[in-house]
Parts: C-alpha cells; sequence; structure tokens
C-alpha cells in the first residue's frame, strides 16, 4: 500500500502491468494521460493504446488508497478538465478546447493553452466552470460527434459567461473524421501563427442550446405544485412540447423521463401517458413527414407508473420460460438483452443475439418470436437485402429478428457487413452506409445501428460471432414441456412492453453514465458484448447483477467460450502432435495425415465432404504468417513446418507446449512486454527497451509561448513524437 500520493512513475508501472495482456495482444502503448487538480496534483490518468486492426483501447486509471483500478475517480462537482493546472496559471490566456487529449498536447506543444474533458459523450460529466468568463476557442472534430460535442461545450460554456469562438472546419478541407492533429500533419511547416489564422465562427446561445432545466423553468413547470389547476398544467407540458421540436431524439428520450417524474411529483395520475400524447405529431402529420408513406411501426405507450427493474427482468424471464427450455444462464442473458434493446442508445455498442442449435426442432424461430413480440418496433424476416435493412433501420429505427441465417447470410458479404457494422453504436462512423438513393443517384448515408436478432443453425462468420451473445438451444427431452407459441394471445406481452418503454425512458441518462465492473475471464470483445447488458443489470438491482456475471461467465468467459473457428481447433491439433510426437519438424503429407485422422474433427470431411488437402492446410496457417518451409528428413528434402514456427501463435493463442506454469501467451512474454521502439517510424511491434513503455515524453520549450506549456510531463501523453511529428 502507498504511503503517499501515487507519482506519474507510479501510474506508468500500474499501466504496464494492467494492459500488459493488450500488448500481447498486439495493441500499442500510446498514450498515459493525468489530469490534475488546479495546483498540479495528479488526480487520475488516461491510457490509450492504438491497435492496427482493433483500433483504439483507453481506459480511466487511478488509485483507491488500496491499489489501482481501470475507472475515474468520483468528483461531486465533475471531473476536472485536462491540463487545468497550467490553465488556471494562464488566467488572461485564450482556451482552446479540443476533443481527446492526443489534441490537447498537440495545440500545447506549440504554445496553446489547451484543454479537453475526453472524448465526445464526456462534456456533461465535466467542470467547464474553471472557464468561467473566459475567452475560448472550440476546434471540433469533422464528424457528426464531434460537432454534437463542441456544441454541448459551447451551451455549458456560454452559461458560464464566456465568450466562445468555433473552428470553421468546414473550409479546412479535413477528412470525415480529422482533428487538429490531422490538419496540422498535412502542414509540416504550421506553426503557432498558422492556427491563429484559422477561420473562426461566432458562437451563439440559442433556445436550442438551453439546459433542459432552464426550459422547463421558461414554460412554467418550476411553478407546479399539487395545488395546480389542469389548464396550468397543461400549458406547461404543452409549452414544452412546442419549444424543444425538432431536438435530438436521445434529448427527446431523456426529457420524457424528466417531465414524467415532475408530474408525478405533483400528484399527476397517468403522467408518462400524459407527456406521450404532448409529444405526438398532429394527426396526419407524421404521415406527411414521411412523404404519406404508410405507418409500420407503432410505438408503445409508457407504463403510467415507474417500473421496477429486478421485477420487469423476472417476467420477461417468465415469459420466456412459457413457450421456450433453455439453460438458465441464457435466460438470463436474453432478458437482459431485451432490456438493453429498449435503451440502445444509451451505448456505444450492441451485441448480436444469436440463437443457435444444431439442428431443426429445437426451438430457434419460437425464440425468436418470443423475442420479436418483447422488442420496440420489431421487424421479424427471414430473407431480407441490405438495401431493404438499412432503409428500414434509418427511417425506422426497428428492432430485427432474422431467421435461418444460415441461409439468408450464406454468400451475401454485403449483408454480413452491414449487420458487423452496426454492431458500434449511433455515434460511430462505422454503423452508417453510404448508398446511392433515387433516380438522381445521390449519395446519401444510411444508419444500421439498431438491436438485432439472428437465428439459424450453424456457425456465422467469425467476425459475426465474435458480436454475438451465442443462446445454444436443443430439442426438448420427453417430460420437458412449454406452451404452444402459436396458441398464445400477443396481449400478454403489452404490459410487459409497456414497462420495458417506462424503464428505458426513466434509465437513459443512467445508462449513458454506467462503467459496470468487468468480471476476470472475458476476452476484450466478450467484455464489449456484455458491457450493457452488465450495466443493465446494476442499475435492475435485487439478483440481477450477480446473475448477469455468472452468465456472462458461463456463456463467453475464456474458459467456457467454445471457441470452435477453424484456426484455433487447428492449432489445438497441431499443438497436440508435436507434444506426442517429440518432434520439431514435420512434413506436409504427414501431418495433413494426421489431422484427417483424428475422430471428431473437421478435417476429414473438410469441404463438401472432401478431406483438408496439403494446400487447404497453407491456406489456413498463412492468415497467421506460417508456411511450410524445406528440410530433409531421413536423407530427402521435403516440405513442412517447425515447431519453431508456432512458438508465437501457441503463446497468444492456446496453452503452449511446455508451458510449466499452465498460463497462456507467456512464453515469448520476455520479448512481447519489454518494451517498445522509441523511433519516429510508426512501429506496431514491440522492441526490448523496456524503459519506453508508457515513457510520458518531455516537450520541448516553444519560444514565447505559455508559461507552463513546455513542461508537459503533466499533462502530456506518451510517445507524443511517434504519434504526431513536428
Amino acid at each position: 500500500m502507498m504511503a503517499t500520493l501515487p507519482t506519474h512513475e507510479d501510474a506508468k508501472a500500474a499501466a504496464r502491468k494492467l494492459t500488459a495482456s493488450l500488448v500481447d495482444k498486439g495493441y500499442r502503448p500510446s498514450g498515459l494521460y493525468v489530469y490534475e487538480d488546479a495546483e498540479g496534483i495528479p488526480l487520475f490518468w488516461r491510457i490509450r493504446l492504438d491497435h492496427p486492426k482493433s483500433g483504439k483501447w483507453v481506459r480511466p486509471l487511478s488509485f483507491n488508497g488500496n491499489g489501482w483500478e481501470l475507472k475515474e475517480p468520483d468528483f461531486q462537482n465533475g471531473k476536472p478538465l485536462y491540463g487545468l493546472s497550467t490553465i488556471v496559471k494562464n488566467p488572461d490566456a485564450p482556451v482552446w478546447v479540443v476533443e481527446g487529449e492526443k489534441c490537447a498536447d498537440t495545440l500545447a506543444k506549440r504554445g496553446f493553452a489547451s484543454t479537453t474533458s475526453g472524448s465526445s459523450t464526456s462534456a456533461d460529466k465535466a467542470n467547464w466552470k474553471p472557464l468561467a468568463g473566459r475567452n475560448v476557442i472550440l476546434w471540433p472534430d469533422n464528424d457528426e460527434p464531434g460537432k454534437r460535442y463542441m456544441a454541448e461545450v459551447s451551451a455549458k460554456l456560454l452559461q458560464l459567461g464566456c465568450h466562445v469562438q468555433t473552428v470553421d472546419i468546414a473550409r479546412l478541407n479535413l477528412p470525415e473524421g480529422g482533428d487538429c492533429v490531422d490538419w496540422l500533419a498535412a502542414r509540416p511547416g504550421a506553426g503557432g501563427k498558422d492556427v491563429e489564422t484559422l477561420p473562426l465562427v461566432e458562437a451563439q446561445n440559442p433556445v436550442d442550446d438551453e439546459p433542459l432545466s432552464a426550459i422547463l423553468g421558461q414554460c412554467g413547470f418550476d411553478d407546479l405544485s399539487d395545488k395546480s389547476p389542469v389548464e396550468d398544467i397543461h400549458q406547461a407540458v404543452k409549452g414544452f412540447a412546442s419549444a424543444i421540436e425538432g431536438r435530438d431524439p436521445v434529448w427527446l428520450k431523456l426529457a420524457h423521463g424528466e417531465i414524467v417524474k415532475r408530474l408525478e411529483d405533483i400528484g399527476v395520475k397517468g403522467a408518462a401517458k400524459v407527456v406521450s400524447s404532448a409529444f405526438k405529431p398532429p394527426v396526419g402529420e407524421a404521415s406527411k413527414a414521411r412523404g404519406s408513406k404508410p405507418v409500420l411501426f407503432e410505438d408503445v405507450e409508457p407504463w403510467p407508473e415507474p417500473a421496477d427493474g429486478a421485477g420487469l427482468l423476472d417476467e420477461i424471464t417468465a415469459i420466456l420460460k412459457r413457450f421456450v427450455i433453455m439453460p438458465e444462464m441464457a435466460n438470463v442473458a436474453n432478458s437482459l438483452w431485451i432490456l438493453h434493446a429498449w435503451a440502445i442508445d444509451s451505448f456505444q455498442v450492441s451485441p448480436l443475439l444469436r440463437i443457435e442449435s444444431p439442428a431443426k426442432g429445437c426451438g430457434k424461430s419460437t425464440l425468436l418470436m418470443v423475442n420479436g413480440e418483447l422488442l420496440p418496433r420489431n421487424l421479424s424476416t427471414a430473407n431480407i437485402t441490405t438495401a431493404s435493412l438499412f432503409r428500414l433501420v434509418d427511417s425506422h429505427g426497428v428492432s430485427l429478428c432474422i431467421d435461418e441465417t444460415d441461409t439468408s447470410f450464406r454468400e451475401n458479404q454485403d449483408l454480413i457487413g452491414l449487420v458487423n457494422a452496426g454492431y458500434l453504436g449511433y455515434l460511430k462512423k462505422t454503423a452508417i452506409a453510404p448508398r446511392c438513393d433515387g433516380d438522381s443517384h445521390e449519395v446519401k448515408l444510411f444508419s444500421s445501428w439498431c438491436p438485432k436478432v439472428l437465428a439459424g443453425i450453424g456457425r456465422l462468420s467469425d467476425t459475426t460471432e465474435s458480436r454475438c451473445i451465442r443462446i445454444r438451444l436443443e430439442r426438448k427431452l420427453p417430460g420437458e414441456k412449454t406452451e404452444p407459441f402459436s396458441l398464445c394471445k400477443t396481449e400478454i406481452f403489452a404490459p410487459i412492453k409497456e414497462k420495458l418503454a417506462r424503464w428505458s425512458a426513466d434509465n437513459l441518462g443512467a445508462l449513458a453514465e454506467a462503467t459496470p465492473d468487468i468480471p476476470k475471464g472475458l476476452g476484450d470483445r466478450a467484455a464489449d458484448n456484455w458491457r450493457p447488458l452488465l450495466a443493465v443489470a446494476d442499475l435492475a438491482g435485487g439478483p440481477w447483477p450477480e446473475q448477469a456475471r455468472k452468465a456472462a461467465l458461463e456463456l463467453s468467459g475464456n474458459d467456457a467460450q467454445d471457441d470452435d473457428s477453424p484456426g484455433m481447433a487447428l492449432f489445438e491439433d497441431i499443438k497436440e502432435f508435436f507434444e506426442h510426437g517429440h518432434t520439431d519438424t514435420v512434413s506436409s503429407e504427414t501431418l495433413v495425415n494426421h489431422l484427417v485422422g483424428l475422430e471428431s474433427r473437421p478435417w476429414a470431411e473438410w469441404r463438401q465432404g472432401k478431406p483438408i488437402s496439403k494446400n487447404g492446410l497453407a491456406r489456413l496457417l498463412k492468415k497467421f504468417g506460417i508456411g511450410p518451409r524445406q528440410f530433409k528428413e531421413n536423407g530427402d528434402k521435403t516440405r513442412g513446418y517447425f515447431l519453431d514456427d508456432f512458438w508465437e501463435v501457441f503463446s497468444r493463442y492456446l496453452q503452449a507446449p511446455g508451458n510449466p506454469t499452465g498460463t497462456t501467451g507467456t512464453v515469448r512474454e520476455s520479448k512481447d512486454l519489454s518494451g517498445f521502439s522509441n523511433g519516429t517510424e510508426k512501429k506496431l511491434v514491440p522492441d526490448g527497451n523496456n524503459d519506453n513503455l508508457f515513457e510520458n515524453r518531455r516537450v520541448p520549450v516553444v519560444p514565447d509561448g505559455i508559461p507552463g506549456m513546455s513542461e508537459k510531463k503533466e499533462i502530456g501523453g506518451l510517445f507524443e513524437a511517434e504519434e504526431f511529428q513536428v
């Protein structure tokens, strides 16, 4: 236990330890950013690692008095801004607000007082009061999340009396998602004067940017009480509905929940239905807005009273049991997933619910239909084209239930790609599909972000399976009984859906802020898949937090996960061959014959009933950088494989042969985790310099810059020289 406050060196050591497994998977440490108080005392850090294929991994790091953990401390008045101490020391300098610590450091290196609250969703979590009355310049990222983030920041700063200007990014010719780092990287000779001459737009304080509390006050909600006449309540609700016309749908849901609570506090009965009625457009207006298209999906009226989360999950569990025989933990997962689907806009990831079975007659279609009855704006289909999918999702915000994926997904890479892309949140660029639309062939962007249930026999592609929470069904035993779904009345689902609508509306904000603890034993992708469900379980309370983590480990845990991808199965069999063959080389022919002779393995009937060939084996191994080489066997030249070539993949994916500790991924630990190159090339492979792991580089002094800006050890990231070359 530390007797004093943790230092940056302590944090660096903790980051190295906590991310060792990620480094072993090819992630490259690229940032360790410290957040301080106004006096420069470290409060917490943020770690950033980058992977050439998986993208960035960013997590907070803090010391709780007993040990290090990947979470932010609790801040009563909001978390501090990045680089706060330097900003406070320079009260007359304009402050540049950007998205992300890397961008803030890039501007700081050029002598500007720069800050950020972190990611594009962090504006509401930060304490912006230290900037009160200051001149502030906002530099958004060139994408919708970046613009939305700066709009939120602008509204907060204007309320604090700041003079706010925004960089006119439309005139910067930035790529989609481009930021200040990209702009400067494209201009190697650019300096502080170039930044100062950027085109700026004066920020206004429109009604749209007013906080919810202010709008409610203007509409008279602050004056309402349990003695207010019906006319005053009606006027306040209708006035609010008019004032917020055109607002973002997620903001509207949050506002809906707040108004319902206010009305319930003054004794209004059926407050949820009252507010829902006020939010609906007049009869005929909705169809007019859609160009007179027919209404395909009806919204559910929320339950009039607040819904108990744990009790609601119990109801979902019970109704699933009525119609389908499924493992207990699968039922837990399915119930949590349904509740997550109603609050999907609170999350950055929405896992696919994958219903699978080894054969027909196991209840897949029944479970799919039951899920459909409990989902918002459900569309169930067994045959959907890519064009139909993105138009339905974008126009109607449907939940998709796709049956017979073993048929509809076969040879349809476009559909698979779009389903996979919709796994990420509505703030992610990858959930958007550009398509030519209409006779003019104008390119439009369509969203694929929605809840999706996939049902079918057998496996889908590895990329799709990795995004799934898998529910495996088996045929019923003779003594197992369920109710026939075909005979049930769908009205039994209505009360549950109303409660789902109410619970999600009341808890959107809390779910968006949730950072649930992930149980040990889940891989990175599995943790992403389960995070929304764990957040739902924690907020619901009762036995559900414990049940959810038990289900996560049973269905997706490393020890329980059945990884039957061809690559993993092949490595298991090759590892076993080397372990029992007492050899370090094997010819291609010998290895193929060994694989084909294994019972209960796929190699004897690998493709269309034919056994795997030497070429087929080589193609599988090539993906992992392994190929046949020439050597002598019994004095004759032959081609085959060397055990040495498999050590790295064995250590990364399996328990390595001869590993006495019985742990995975440790064979090359002294090399893989030793450190990283400190050169100028963007190498994503480690070298032997251990001292450079999470090294926080000191930035050169900027002539005539802001005092304190050259001492970037306090607020600088690591490997800045590699991230951006001056």
